[in-house]
């Protein structure tokens, strides 16, 4: 390859660009501008806030995406999963938002708006599922 060819390349690339690399001892790559790109221009899902408010890391973000697809016995399980991780498991709360319900009240307890969070963890009946299993894999254990 000619140098002036070669000059002109690296002087194509953003100084920017070209600065990071130097800080992170890397060759400027397809690889690595691949990986710029994607950082700069990727927009992480809306479900992902939800997932770190309850206490993942970034590091472990990955590992929640694939958990559906480590099911292999049954698709609706996997696609449940799915839904529940994307934040796109329809609720009367998002019903209601589509205009599809009357209103977005838990059709469980009746006091709250019928949220994935809600009907997963708040539900005064699911509560109460949550306490009969503990107790049931308690004594089935024999620990905490």
């Amino acid at each position: 390859m000619r140098f002036t060819l070669y000059f002109g390349l690296v002087n194509s690339i953003s100084t920017s660009w070209r600065s990071e690399s130097e800080e992170k001892g890397e060759t400027i790559s397809t690889k690595y501008v691949y990986n710029l790109l994607l950082k700069k221009f990727f927009v992480p899902p809306i479900a992902e806030t939800k997932i770190l408010k309850r206490g993942f890391t970034p590091e472990t973000i990955q590992k929640v995406y694939e958990l559906p697809l480590q099911i292999k016995c049954d698709i609706k399980i996997t696609m449940f999963q799915y839904k529940i991780i994307h934040n796109i498991l329809a609720t009367k709360m998002s019903l209601f938002r589509a205009k599809m319900s009357d209103n977005d009240i838990c059709p469980q307890c009746f006091t709250d708006t019928h949220s994935l969070d809600h009907m997963f963890l708040c539900c005064s009946s699911i509560i109460a599922f949550w306490k009969t299993f503990q107790n049931w894999w308690t004594n089935k254990r024999n620990s905490n």
